[in-house]
């Protein structure tokens, strides 16, 4: 979508990262904790979610780099766009009240404001006011300054760490010795990472022949080489065209002129 170049060592951590990831919740029981319950519509629902934020997230970093809008102008019309809808989403399940006939999620905003202290209510809302206000603030910054890949980094960093506090504080307990070895798909996840944004590069097969280093520096020999041609003689471009460098033969018939007309002044001058 951003028409970005993609080359051999870019496909190959992608590929390794989605097996690792199929791997990891694979042996995790993921699969089957998440997606037992639900219906087809549900599981469609999910994976459009998905999509969704790879699209937003790829829209938002082609108006700053091709249409040259200031990312805080797209954080503030996208927060006054989702208040909007929170207003009119509050306004719509007061209007309709707290009937047995509507869904759960409507009933939840009911039972939560019944249920819960006006104090924890206002301290929690504040507390994911800031939360979110550094989170949307951070994510953006990411965007602009780097990529959008950098935040599926963030979050894959966030997933395994919280599921290692997890295991640590005994939280959850998995059935089976053999299934701490996702910490190995998990390792093999960090290094795919890795691989794609280049901090580290593969020396074999010339996997890292087009990292973003190497394309530099053979720019940078080129630009030396053309210079240094230029500086010589001349360089040739396509199609056989070629620029000859004229400012060495100026400057030498510059300089017969000039000791020409010193030898007419003093020979009218005797």
């Amino acid at each position: 979508m951003l028409k970005y170049k993609y080359f051999i060592h870019h496909y190959l951590s992608i590929m390794f990262f989605f097996l690792s990831s199929v791997g990891f919740d694979l042996i995790l029981g993921n699969f089957s904790n998440y997606f037992s319950g639900l219906s087809w519509k549900e599981i469609s629902c999910i994976v459009m979610g998905f999509l969704i934020e790879g699209i937003y997230l790829c829209y938002i970093k082609y108006m700053i780099d091709i249409h040259y809008h200031q990312y805080w102008n797209i954080i503030s019309t996208i927060g006054i766009m989702v208040l909007m809808i929170n207003i009119i989403t509050i306004i719509s399940y007061i209007i309709i009240g707290n009937k047995s006939s509507l869904p759960d999620f409507i009933k939840y905003f009911w039972v939560y404001f019944h249920s819960v202290p006006e104090k924890i209510i206002a301290s929690k809302f504040i507390v994911n006011f800031v939360l979110q206000f550094i989170t949307n603030g951070l994510e953006i910054l990411i965007i602009f300054y780097l990529s959008p890949e950098y935040i599926i980094m963030s979050q894959f960093l966030c997933i395994f760490v919280f599921l290692i506090i997890k295991l640590i504080n005994r939280t959850i307990i998995l059935q089976y010795k053999y299934q701490y070895c996702f910490l190995i798909f998990h390792a093999i996840q960090a290094n795919s990472l890795m691989i794609y944004f280049e901090s580290l590069e593969l020396n074999f097969c010339n996997l890292n022949k087009n990292t973003k280093r190497n394309i530099k520096s053979r720019e940078n020999d080129d630009l030396i080489e053309r210079i240094d041609s230029f500086n010589d003689e001349g360089f040739e471009v396509k199609e056989g065209y070629i620029f000859q460098n004229s400012i060495n033969d100026s400057c030498e018939k510059d300089n017969i002129k000039i000791e020409l007309n010193q030898i007419k002044i003093f020979k009218d001058n005797k």
